[in-house]
């Protein structure tokens, strides 16, 4: 026992241990496999946090997409104009289309989505009878294209719950004046909605989106 008045063993004497000592083999072992598992639960959650907010941004132009073609039919019978060569501001301008209504192509097995015009083949003058009334492949039909993040898939696609399918390509039409909704193919369910739905590849978050006949765009 030291008393008040004694010397403080000093560390030399073996009493008091070394600040001075490092770790042991034991204990860097455990610091580095810590360190490793915290830095795998960062990558893991780094990861997963990219997958969300692709899932988010797809979901959102997807649905951006569908109000943009049922936007454009409002105008669809106004013709695709091209300015004057003689005078570009002229209002009169030349004819080169007719636009006889606005569409999204879907095709899960593409992995991707065409906002497309539905253009009738008889030319600028034509009333719009000869219009196939989908997205015709191949043709100079379709306005933009957009490829499905390769985190995500369209695991459906149609009028549920038969004809939504996850290998077959449908299309969405939006028929000026109402506009007037319609499908393709369409199984004969006038009064049935179309249904897209997006997943994220490890199945963490799905997507119901919906397009009724009249026109609506829902999210669920």
């Amino acid at each position: 026992m030291t008393k008040k008045n004694d010397p403080i063993p000093s560390v030399a004497e073996g009493l008091v241990p070394s600040v001075a000592e490092g770790f042991t083999l034991i204990e860097s072992l455990v610091v580095i496999a810590v360190t490793t598992i915290l830095f795998g639960s960062l990558i893991f959650s780094s990861h997963g946090g990219q997958a969300q907010i692709a899932f988010f941004k797809e979901e959102s132009t997807l649905v951006g997409v569908l109000l943009q073609a049922r936007s454009f039919a409002l105008d669809a019978f106004q013709p695709t104009l091209q300015p004057s060569p003689g005078n570009p501001n002229y209002p009169a301008l030349s004819v080169t289309e007719r636009v006889c209504a606005w569409g999204v192509h879907v095709d899960p097995i593409g992995g991707q989505y065409i906002l497309f015009r539905d253009l009738d083949p008889a030319g600028p003058g034509a009333n719009c009878a000869g219009a196939s009334k989908d997205y015709t492949v191949g043709s100079d039909e379709a306005f933009q294209v957009f490829d499905v993040d390769k985190s995500l898939v369209i695991t459906c696609a149609g009028i549920p719950p038969g004809s939504c399918q996850s290998t077959v390509a449908v299309d969405i039409l939006f028929t000026p004046p109402t506009p007037k909704v319609s499908f393709a193919p369409d199984p004969g369910n006038s009064g049935t909605s179309f249904v897209i739905e997006l997943e994220l590849l490890d199945g963490t978050r799905k997507s119901v989106i919906t397009v009724t006949k009249g026109g609506s765009v829902n999210v669920n």
